[in-house]
C-alpha cells in the first residue's frame, strides 16, 4: 500500500501487480498483470501522486500511471529475487535483493555492494 500527499488516499498493490485506488484516488494503467501468481513486492509513488512504479519477484520494475520505463539493473529472470523499492525523486530508484544487493533503475547512482549478505536470503526491504 502506498499513500500519496494528503494522507488520505492512495493504492493497494494486490499479488498479481494489479494497482487499486482508495479513498477518492484516481484509477491508474498498470503495464503488467500476471492473474493467479503472486509475484507482486512493492509499489512507490512518483511526486505527482498518480504514478509510480511496482516491483515484481524478479527485480523488473513496472511504470503506473504515465511514469516513464525504467530498467533495473537487478533484474533476474526467474528468481524470487527482489524485496523492495525506493524511490530518488523523479530520476529512478533502487531495487534492494533478498541478500542485501541495491540495484540502481532509471538512472540513480549505483550503490556499493558491502551491504551484501550473499548466500542468506534475510533482507525485506529498503526505506
Amino acid at each position: 500500500m502506498v499513500t500519496r500527499a494528503d494522507g488520505t488516499s492512495g493504492y493497494v498493490l494486490d499479488m498479481a501487480v494489479g494497482i487499486h485506488p482508495f479513498g477518492g484516488a484516481p484509477p491508474v494503467q498498470g503495464t503488467g498483470y500476471w492473474p493467479g501468481k503472486d509475484v507482486a513486492k512493492a509499489i512507490a509513488l512518483l511526486p505527482n501522486g498518480t504514478s509510480g512504479y511496482v516491483l515484481d519477484a524478479n527485480g523488473a520494475v513496472h511504470p503506473f500511471g504515465g511514469a516513464p520505463a525504467a530498467n533495473s539493473t537487478g533484474y533476474r529472470p526467474g528468481a524470487d529475487f527482489a524485496r523492495g523499492l525506493l524511490l530518488n525523486g523523479t530520476s529512478g530508484g533502487w531495487v534492494v535483493s533478498v541478500d542485501g544487493g541495491i540495484w540502481s533503475f532509471g538512472g540513480a547512482p549505483g550503490m556499493p555492494a558491502s551491504f551484501m549478505w550473499t548466500g542468506l536470503p534475510i533482507t525485506k526491504a529498503i526505506i
